[in-house]
């Protein structure tokens, strides 16, 4: 999801527009797996709508390999709509594709699997076969609306089926059919060796196993290499060029509206990504994007330095754990069942809440209820110490970053997170982000602990904008560099 997602495009045009976007958008096998996985279901998988777009995906791969003109297409690629209905003959596709994998089933006893999005090892092309065979076949099916009430033959002989032929008793794809490269495609995405094409009507059904044919290969890239290094199969390599030629014009106003999130598409990251760091979805969809952690650091920054926007492009090589970090990470379930002793509140596991504009994002530690969140604190340099005793050594020390707890104070019996200080910046960010009222900031050490509610500051807001502006001005341009 982030720099494999809808992110992806963040990194996808700078000087060298098809290197970054190679570079950003590579996958390991085991994000391929876990996108795999995470999207099946398809359609009515909000993921998996959101890990095709802005992918040239193998139902496009026809189109894209036989135009002379690919506008309509990155068009298509940029779009934020999937499809909701309205076409007959879509519509007939989709409610009958579950009769004809059945009647496959049937006829050949193979049992048939549910596949998710397949995507290639650069992050660029994707490809979701209608089912999976075994472990080297898939299923690709066809329910032609012009056909529906006649037999394969009659509808053949009739061209109302134009995209294959019979010769004697087989029938065959064309291999100058569009369908002919998404079936190929689909072999070499999901590293299978057999696709059966299976057309299927009210009358009758044929099913058409198709072998991989290896020298199609070279066509995949030039789905998204601007100079292949041989001429694809009997095919054009002149698509690429367009597309980045096209992006690159408007390329700030394309990231934008590729972020762009729904209700529906927000809600199914929060829940996809619940688990947080142990979640191979959480890091890619936080990477590439400012989360409530630096929003601090962007808001009180006198001047930009490189390694803000280094850290939300994921530049940077990643950080051992310190001590501090490790304690705060291994006593962070602690401090939260202190809390629900201490409130009785039950927490929720939470996820990563993005903004609609897609750019922001934050990842509290905790859901209390349907108002309140949950952030916790484990000071590594107070963890044998009362909060009041280091609150008390901390007033001999004017300098915060010698500072046991820098980020609290007392007066009276009352505790507070200091307003001057990023922590601020994160609780209000994640009150924002998450729609809540109030965050319940909890400071924990082995002696003590204590409970702050802070309440959402709607004076706060307009460092939203900010943020996003830093965004626009500060992490966009850096891309050009890159």
């Amino acid at each position: 999801m982030e720099a494999h997602s809808v992110p992806s495009i963040v990194r996808s045009v700078g000087h060298n527009g098809s290197q970054a976007i190679l570079d950003s958008m590579a996958l390991t096998q085991e994000e391929q797996r876990d996108i795999q996985n995470a999207t099946i279901g398809q359609r009515v998988n909000p993921q998996w709508h959101l890990f095709r777009r802005g992918r040239v995906t193998a139902s496009n791969f026809g189109d894209v390999l036989l135009s002379n003109d690919v506008t309509a297409i990155v068009d298509r690629l940029l779009s934020n709509q999937p499809y909701t209905g309205g076409i007959p003959a879509l519509d007939w596709g989709i409610e009958n594709e579950h009769q004809a994998v059945q009647a496959f089933t049937t006829a050949t006893q193979k049992e048939v699997q549910e596949s998710g999005l397949w995507l290639s090892p650069s992050g660029v092309l994707g490809a979701s076969p209608d089912g999976l065979v075994g472990s080297s076949e898939i299923l690709e099916v066809k329910c032609p609306y012009n056909a529906r009430e006649m037999t394969i033959d009659d509808a053949v002989k009739q061209k109302k089926i134009s995209y294959i032929s019979k010769e004697g008793d087989t029938y065959s794809l064309r291999r100058d059919h569009k369908y002919w490269h998404q079936v190929q495609g689909q072999l070499h995405l999901t590293g299978r060796q057999t696709c059966y094409f299976v057309v299927w009507t009210k009358k009758d059904h044929v099913i058409i196993p198709i072998s991989r044919d290896d020298t199609w290969k070279p066509n995949l890239k030039s789905c998204h290499s601007p100079e292949p290094e041989e001429e694809p199969h009997t095919m054009e390599a002149h698509s690429v060029p367009k597309i980045i030629e096209y992006v690159n014009r408007q390329w700030s106003q394309a990231i934008l509206a590729r972020m762009v999130l729904s209700q529906e598409e927000q809600r199914a990251i929060q829940e996809a990504t619940i688990g947080q760091c142990a979640n191979p979805l959480w890091h890619l969809f936080r990477r590439g994007r400012v989360t409530a952690s630096i929003f601090g650091d962007v808001l009180m920054s006198k001047v930009v330095t490189d390694d803000l926007p280094d850290r939300v492009l994921g530049n940077q090589p990643p950080t051992e754990r310190n001590q501090a970090m490790k304690w705060g990470i291994d006593n962070e379930c602690t401090a939260i069942q202190a809390f629900t002793t201490a409130t009785q509140k039950e927490v929720q596991k939470s996820g990563l809440w993005l903004s609609a504009s897609g750019v922001l994002g934050a990842s509290p530690d905790g859901l209390v209820g349907s108002s309140e969140i949950l952030e916790v604190k484990c000071p590594y340099n107070a963890r044998e110490m009362t909060i009041d005793d280091a609150l008390k050594k901390d007033e001999e020390k004017k300098d915060d970053d010698k500072k046991l707890i820098p980020y609290i104070s007392k007066k009276g019996d009352t505790y507070s997170l200091g307003t001057e200080h990023k922590y601020w910046h994160q609780v209000q960010g994640q009150i924002h982000l998450t729609g809540r009222q109030t965050c319940y900031f909890v400071v924990w050490t082995k002696k003590d602990h204590v409970i702050i509610p802070i309440s959402r500051d709607d004076t706060w807001k307009p460092n939203l904008k900010v943020l996003e502006d830093f965004f626009k001005t500060c992490v966009l341009p850096r891309l050009r560099e890159m």
